[in-house]
């Protein structure tokens, strides 16, 4: 008809729509930031670049994974994959660092490959495997949190899993067909990188010979740091799920048994004076004596479905509060 005017006034699918965007702009800049780092450090285009190409073919393979495991996109999967980027990136930095340093002492690149495979080899397998077996539980947990879960630990799982089999064969290939070998007399191999790696190594082998000349304060420093660590664990407080804002909320009412639609629309035409009067609320719809089911229903109760605006400056816990 045309006195009717349609309008969305209530939208689930932004606030997911939102979610799956922050994650992938979390991996995304994981990823730059990671290549960033690796080139401040070791001070080489091609040895940040055979390292940062473990991520995206990661990613690859965990979304082969995903399929192969019937799982599909969603704030958990997603978040998985975000949340692994630093652990996957760490393996291929390990092995490319090592093979560096093999370099820079004079071996020739294969050569190099095979020294760093025999000395990191097993650390590797290790370092990765530990948060493996944490994420495992999880993917059998039951009730709701296994719903949740589920997707968050097998992903994770994938892509360390997958990160640990390329750390030992893509990327030594890789090092070995590009890295060029080491011009110059060779040098130790804790004297190499750029500027910011030999600072830290300094000053990582300056702490380490006063802790070790001063066991005594040392052991006194590690407990005060885990008496903290336990103070602030038994304050924490615990749930399932952070607290989320999805920018919406439902508002039920109930006017006395026995009161007529009428009037119960004429108390409800105040509350919505007071809804438009809230600069955060964008738009809302009322329910007056109708539910969703097919139930018979009263007069006397009824919803709303009040929108907020994408853009303010309070909650929407905040909003509800006040209103």
């Amino acid at each position: 008809p045309p006195d009717v005017r349609l309008a969305f006034f209530y939208d689930q699918s932004l606030f997911v729509r939102e979610g799956v965007v922050s994650v992938w702009e979390s991996i995304f800049f994981g990823l730059a930031l990671s290549i960033v780092v690796l080139y401040l450090f070791l001070r080489s285009v091609i040895t940040t670049l055979v390292a940062a190409v473990a991520i995206p073919v990661t990613v690859l393979i965990t979304l082969l994974g995903m399929k192969l495991f019937h799982m599909s996109f969603n704030l958990m999967s997603l978040g998985g994959i975000a949340a692994a980027i630093g652990l996957v990136i760490d393996d291929a930095i390990v092995a490319v660092e090592a093979i560096h340093a093999k370099i820079g002492a004079g071996h020739a690149p294969r050569e190099a490959v095979g020294l760093a495979l025999r000395d990191i080899g097993l650390p590797l397998v290790g370092s990765t495997l530990t948060p493996v077996v944490v994420f495992i539980p999880l993917a059998y947990l039951d009730g709701v949190p296994g719903v949740f879960f589920r997707a968050l630990a097998l992903t994770m799982v994938v892509a360390l899993l997958a990160s640990l089999a390329l750390a030992v064969t893509l990327t030594p290939t890789l090092a070995a067909m590009l890295f060029r070998p080491h011009q110059g007399p060779p040098h130790s191999e804790l004297d190499q990188g750029g500027p910011v790696l030999r600072k830290l190594i300094a000053a990582y082998e300056w702490t380490v010979l006063r802790a070790l000349r001063r066991a005594g304060l040392a052991s006194v420093c590690i407990g005060l740091v885990i008496g903290a660590g336990v103070f602030v664990y038994s304050r924490l407080e615990s749930d399932f799920l952070p607290a989320m804002d999805e920018g919406a909320f439902v508002l039920d009412y109930f006017s006395r048994p026995g009161t007529s639609l009428s009037e119960t629309d004429r108390m409800l035409r105040d509350v919505e004076a007071i809804l438009r009067s809230t600069p955060e609320i964008e738009s809302y719809s009322r329910r007056t004596g109708a539910q969703l089911g097919l139930a018979v229903t009263e007069p006397n109760t009824g919803d709303f479905l009040v929108k907020l605006k994408p853009s303010r400056t309070r909650t929407t816990e905040e909003v509800t509060d006040e209103l």
